[in-house]
């Protein structure tokens, strides 16, 4: 019996003691940080480019030896892990994290941090991150159609691959101060022509511009080109039949188009074609359509042939209508 006892001693402490010991395997526990399990917590990405990120998480290893690692790819099946970090045995939070590279831009990733100790793993929640795009390239082309009112804008943008709106800045300087409407030119990768039409501009003006053109991954300027509004004409001025003539009195009549400058008129008339009066001038604007202008004179002579026109002036010049006469009864 006391053989026995002693065999039955020494079998336990060869099973459970000294440097040959077997080594006691822990099973698998959730993370909810019940005593032994690995505690993990997958924190955002950061430094997110359009081919790396960083992936970031918290582990506490609660106090056994543990290695952890992410895994990551661009389903929840995930497919691709980094290397193993070693977090030793202690009992508090550590922050890891992994550099990826080689990615695709304008895409989306999951990825998680895990644990892995004794053959079984511990799994952090997922989180996601989307690489950056290409912003859209912007090159500005040179202006056409110029009229002393009017031109066109040109431009050629790529999208990069994603969705585009682009537009055009233009004023008097390179402030600018003008922002034409947004056109969008869709998602491709090819060069695609932009244009617009402008209007209501000053003649023999010097004007700034430059294409713009925007997506979700940044905004970029074309470069800035200037383009100068040609001079209009002087005004065109026809001369149209004198009416409510009297023995003394008539009303003069004539149409003019200031041509986009500020515009006077007023009328010539006389007993020749030299004339030797005029009417008080009115200025009509600097419209860009034929006006209907009138003059009343009196003081005139009966049984007597008057000589008269209109006449335009304007920074561009002065023009006149041609000579049409009248007689009083």
């Amino acid at each position: 019996m006391l053989i026995s006892s002693i065999l039955f001693i020494l079998s336990i402490v060869i099973l459970y003691g000294g440097s040959n010991c077997a080594q006691v395997v822990y099973k698998d526990r959730d993370s909810s940080g019940s005593s032994g399990a690995v505690t993990l917590v997958t924190l955002t990405a950061t430094n997110i480019t359009q081919t790396t990120a960083v992936l970031n998480g918290i582990a506490n290893a609660n106090g056994i030896g543990t290695n952890v690692y992410f895994e990551w790819g661009k389903t929840l099946t995930y497919g691709t892990t980094t290397g193993y970090q070693y977090i030793g045995e202690g009992t508090n939070d550590i922050n890891v994290s992994a550099n990826l590279s080689g990615l695709t831009l304008n895409t989306t990733y999951n990825f998680r941090i895990k644990g892995l100790r004794g053959g079984t793993t511990y799994s952090g929640e997922n989180r996601s991150f989307t690489t950056a795009g290409i912003p859209p390239t912007c090159t500005t082309n040179a202006a056409n159609n110029i009229t002393y009112s009017s031109a066109r804008l040109n431009a050629t943008v790529n999208a990069n691959g994603l969705a585009t709106l682009t537009y055009f800045n233009y004023g008097l300087s390179t402030s600018y101060t003008v922002t034409t409407t947004s056109q969008a030119i869709g998602s491709g990768s090819s060069n695609v022509s932009v244009s617009i039409d402008l209007s209501a501009l000053s003649p023999s003006t010097l004007y700034y511009f430059r294409a713009v053109a925007t997506n979700s991954s940044g905004t970029t300027y074309g470069n800035n080109l200037t383009f100068t509004t040609a001079t209009p004409p002087a005004p065109t001025c026809t001369t149209n039949p004198a009416t409510s003539i009297t023995s003394s009195s008539a009303q003069l009549n004539g149409t003019v188009n200031p041509n986009g400058l500020s515009t006077d008129i007023y009328f010539e008339w006389g007993l020749n074609t030299s004339y030797g009066n005029t009417t008080t001038p009115l200025n009509i604007g600097n419209g860009t359509t034929a006006l209907n202008v009138s003059a009343n004179i009196s003081g005139l002579s009966s049984a007597t042939e008057y000589n008269f026109r209109v006449v335009g002036a304007s920074t561009s010049g002065t023009n006149y209508g041609g000579n049409l006469t009248f007689t009083t009864p």
